[in-house]
């Protein structure tokens, strides 16, 4: 077993009417999927990413503090179209499942949070910098 792969993996972003992201461990691999809602542009990947990529990931993980994150985000009032988002992590002893609907952690704001943005940009980076946006 590799210490630093995840138990596991699994994170999704997407808005109404536009891109939609996804990552999956299996088999110690990554499976990207990208969705192109307006050119039918779909994307599948299988990514291979090395321990120091992995490590610089956890790294990040830790800074944000991504192991505190609240279950669910919502924004006060409700907004119909927008963006919704998942995250569904293992390492370890540790373990994340965390969604929002127009809301990012960590204070459930309708703006994109800086911790949230580094989570985008950790993923992008793992994946070799495929978009996760």
């Amino acid at each position: 077993m590799n210490k630093y792969l995840p138990d596991k993996f699994k994170v999704a972003i997407g808005g109404y009417m536009g891109n939609s992201y996804s990552v999956e461990l299996r088999n110690k691999k990554l499976i990207y999927n990208k969705n192109d809602t307006y050119n039918k542009n779909n994307k599948k990947s299988v990514l291979k990413p090395d321990r120091e990529a992995w490590e610089k990931f956890w790294k990040i993980l830790k800074e944000i503090d991504i192991w505190k994150w609240n279950r669910s985000y919502k924004p006060e009032n409700d907004i119909l179209d927008g963006t919704s988002w998942k995250i569904d992590i293992k390492y370890g002893d540790k373990e994340i499942l965390s969604s929002g609907t127009n809301a990012y952690p960590p204070y459930s704001k309708i703006e994109v949070s800086e911790e949230f943005s580094r989570f985008c940009n950790a993923v992008s980076e793992l994946l070799g910098g495929s978009e996760f946006r």
